[in-house]
């Protein structure tokens, strides 16, 4: 049997696409560009993220680098580094040690208004 015997319907044109700004437009997370969001967002779980986390560590192991995940004590941010095994540099993280010291510099400023506020 054709795949083209398989739809019943002729297939449907294509709305016309509106004239490109040069802007991009922005993604919702969990949505999609036109704004709509998902319909039944998933979340992984503990075992499936560990696993998936495994798989990628065990890939990087062959250019001796891996993942590693961690908490900020400071901003409880999660934070991800890819580290050199054989010399334990860190070679990215995110979110960078500069984007950290912002968030903290706005936490101690945030945390100052409020006792001004309160006094």
């Amino acid at each position: 049997m054709p795949i083209q015997s398989i739809h019943s319907s002729p297939a449907q044109p294509r709305p016309e696409q509106p004239a490109s700004t040069g802007r991009s437009l922005p993604v919702a997370a969990g949505g999609s560009v036109t704004g709509e969001p998902k319909n039944a967002a998933v979340q992984p779980t503990v075992a499936q993220l560990k696993s998936t986390v495994d798989n990628i560590n065990k890939i990087l192991k062959q250019s001796n680098n891996a993942l590693e995940f961690n908490m900020d004590a400071d901003t409880k941010k999660l934070t991800v580094k890819l580290v050199d095994t054989e010399t334990g540099d860190v070679i990215r993280q995110f979110p960078s040690e500069d984007m950290l010291a912002i968030s903290r510099s706005i936490d101690r400023f945030q945390q100052g208004l409020l006792l001004k506020q309160k006094a």
